[in-house]
């Protein structure tokens, strides 16, 4: 019998929490499920304490890399294994509870739908705990799905028959680029609010308050990859339109999470990204809209393709303001 959901996790490096994860996931109450653990060239113990678990359980894969390929080589290794009629996606610091992927699944099935998404909720150091309440708005636009994507479902058939995947080589921000593609071209989502993930945000994680230039670059370089996955795939004005200006109002919004000694570098990396963007566009009005809200210092520099004066005017705009009016404008598109 085939696995009713493949649950994937990459793991690099992530001994002090595996454990916990693992068995979390050990304890779900869905049956029969597939654990598929991808070790992405760890140097610590993870690999042994991935062995211990599929030594006593069935229901796991181990996948061993000899070296660190990055978080999308990872998942996407896992989606090519999975059997499962869908997949989920689990982090190796964070868990799920017990009852997570029984309760998705049974309302993919009643709902006939190809995402489904619970609670995600945050997990701080000092223990406190807050969920993140974005369903509501979900079911109102499933554009407001562009974050969270771990605690969803997707069906396995509707991933791979769209080609949906992790774009390799990206070591930031892939995780959005495979959400926008899965909620850019599905038929349905629906979502469940009484079950949760558990995210742990921890000081040394990825979603730091500060970014280095590298996964700035990425980020941008996964913006660019929704815009080019737009241009082929989405003929929907609209959607087009939310899927552009997300990318664009990203690309710009990460150069202000550089270190303050880096804020000029960042700068202009978001500017030459930027500049690609625009050219990108395949939508002449949805531009001027997007020019109407910049000023003419932003305008000019982005019409030109000026690096540095694209990149000086960024050093010197609130990220409240700019970003916030594209924000509003991707609500209203």
């Amino acid at each position: 019998m085939n696995p009713n959901i493949s649950i994937i996790i990459p793991i690099y490096n992530t001994e002090k929490y595996l454990a916990r994860c693992l068995d979390s996931l050990c304890a779900q109450t869905l049956h029969p499920i597939e654990i598929i653990c991808v070790n992405d060239g760890s140097s610590d113990k993870s690999s042994a304490i991935l062995h211990s678990y599929a030594e006593n359980d069935s229901r796991f894969v181990i996948v061993e890399f000899s070296r660190n390929k990055g978080a999308a080589a990872a998942r996407n290794a896992g989606m090519g294994l999975a059997g499962g009629d869908y997949l989920g996606f689990v982090d190796s610091d964070d868990t799920v509870d017990s009852f997570f992927y029984e309760r998705l699944y049974t309302k993919a099935l009643d709902s006939d739908s190809d995402i489904v998404k619970g609670v995600r909720r945050q997990v701080f150091p000092e223990g406190t705990v807050k969920d993140e309440l974005s369903n509501t708005l979900i079911c109102k636009d499933r554009f407001a799905f562009f974050t969270q994507w771990t605690s969803a479902i997707y069906r396995r058939e509707f991933v791979r028959d769209n080609g949906i995947e992790c774009p390799p080589g990206i070591s930031n921000a892939e995780d959005t680029v495979f959400l926008m593609k899965a909620v850019s071209l599905c038929k349905k989502i629906v979502v469940v609010n009484d079950a949760c993930y558990h995210y742990l945000r921890r000081n040394d994680s990825l979603n730091s308050k500060y970014l280095s230039l590298k996964k700035i670059e990425a980020t941008c370089r996964a913006m660019r990859e929704i815009v080019r996955f737009a241009n082929l795939k989405i003929a929907d004005a609209p959607a087009y339109g939310k899927l552009f200006l997300f990318s664009f109002n990203n690309c710009m919004g990460v150069c202000k999470r550089a270190l303050p000694e880096q804020a000029g570098m960042a700068a202009n990396i978001c500017a030459e990204h930027l500049i690609a963007l625009y050219g990108l566009c395949h939508k002449p009005s949805l531009l001027d809209d997007l020019l109407q809200l910049s000023g003419v210092d932003f305008e000019n520099a982005l019409k030109c393709g000026d690096t540095k004066s694209l990149a000086g005017v960024l050093l010197q705009t609130p990220k409240t303001r700019l970003f916030s009016q594209l924000r509003a404008r991707i609500c209203h598109a």
